[in-house]
């Protein structure tokens, strides 16, 4: 008997937001999975219990179970999963700050995932271990993964993440103070989050452009675009909304501040 019906109600409840149902159908799934000893069902309960373990932010019984799926995977040689699992691993990592140790997860899965051309896994790899670089201030290497990361997400055709990741690269050449670089990549953010009616996408494009607009002395054209990130904030109840306030009033200080000294 499969456990895949139960799995399949588990990701009906999960796609939900229903975490707890979710749960409850893995973990029945996994019991069965364990009677029947079927190492490839066990291992889809398993990354199945993993995602809503980490979903709930349980970080350490994720692990568990991606170290269960892990060593499952090795022994049946399915590398490409290998490469996934580790790419999943890293990122509990990340989310616990733990740097290293998540570059570390991510390196090796470029071992597994580079030859097999998993296009999507390659794209969630490469963005992650540029983040985890850029938070270790190597900022040259997280715009080569950037860029690797991109090229992979153009090949996909999945237009919300790719102008996610172009944004990033666009802030990572603000942090270089590569002005005209990072204007041309959150434009393009901006124009493609446009596109999908993203509003969130645009906001975050909005607000890198706020910087690079501030940093040219184009006080005008930053404070029009923080307004309307000030805006995003308030519809979706966003918490830099206080934040974002502050700094737009600070901005129009400024420029008031600058008509007095001209007159």
């Amino acid at each position: 008997m499969s456990s895949s019906p139960l799995n399949q109600e588990g990701n009906r409840f999960f796609q939900q937001g229903q975490y707890g149902e979710a749960m409850a159908y893995y973990r029945r799934a996994l019991e069965l999975d364990r009677r029947t000893e079927n190492p490839w069902d066990m291992a889809a309960t398993l990354g199945n219990l993993a995602n809503v373990y980490a979903a709930t932010g349980k970080n350490e019984e994720a692990l568990t179970c991606y170290r269960e799926v892990l060593g499952i995977h090795r022994k049946l040689g399915n590398r490409q999963v290998i490469g996934i699992t580790l790419v999943n691993m890293g990122n509990l990592h990340a989310d616990r700050h733990e740097t290293e140790r998540a570059k570390a997860f991510y390196l090796e899965a470029a071992d597994f995932l580079e030859p097999s051309g998993d296009v999507r896994g390659l794209a969630m790899l490469y963005g992650n271990l540029a983040l985890v670089v850029r938070d270790e201030g190597d900022l040259p290497s997280a715009v080569d993964y950037f860029e690797k990361a991109i090229l992979q997400l153009r090949r996909l055709g999945d237009s919300s993440e790719l102008a996610r990741t172009i944004n990033s690269l666009g802030k990572t050449h603000l942090m270089q103070a590569r002005a005209e670089e990072a204007l041309k990549c959150c434009q393009e953010a901006l124009a493609m989050s446009r596109g999908l009616n993203d509003d969130l996408g645009m906001a975050a494009a909005w607000y890198n452009l706020v910087a690079v607009h501030e940093g040219m002395g184009r006080l005008d054209e930053a404070i029009d675009l923080l307004a309307r990130v000030v805006a995003v904030d308030e519809r979706y109840t966003l918490p830099k909304l206080e934040e974002n306030r502050r700094r737009l009033k600070q901005l129009m200080q400024i420029r008031e501040g600058g008509k007095h000294v001209r007159t």
